[in-house]
């Protein structure tokens, strides 16, 4: 139980050093986006699927985070950058009496129809990275 509770822990410190270097990388190429970039604090939530947001945090669930990033980070930077193209378009705020599967779906088709169509994606997959992040303490023994 306690073993389980120590790993839990090294994940969401990896998780939020994963985002972490995830905002430093998209800054470095994207200058102009300073503000909306470091404007999000992070909070683990274990029982959650995958990353959200609500305007002021960026809600991860620690596991699947990790395997994203091990995956590829440069996919931990395109849905950082979704998230927050999602809260500069107002998305999070914009529904209104729309319904909400059908906003929640067009929202996302805007938001990585500007990454894709604004050549952002060069920023995402030109492969710099600041630092080399390790989740130490989950090697099998």
């Amino acid at each position: 139980m306690q073993e389980d509770l120590k790993k839990e822990e090294i994940l969401i410190g990896a998780g939020k050093q994963i985002l972490m270097a995830s905002r430093d990388e998209l800054y470095l190429h994207m200058r102009f986006m300073d503000l909306a970039l470091s404007s999000f604090i992070y909070i683990a939530n274990p029982e959650a699927e995958r990353m959200a947001t609500d305007g002021r945090a960026i809600y991860f669930q620690p596991g699947y985070l990790a395997k994203l990033f091990q995956k590829d980070r440069r996919l931990v930077n395109r849905m950082y950058l979704h998230l927050v193209l999602h809260c500069l378009f107002h998305h999070l705020t914009g529904q209104k009496n729309r319904e909400k599967e059908l906003w929640d779906i067009c929202c996302d088709i805007a938001a990585e129809s500007v990454i894709d169509r604004g050549r952002l994606e060069l920023y995402l997959f030109m492969g710099l990275h600041s630092g080399r992040i390790s989740i130490k303490g989950l090697e099998k023994n």
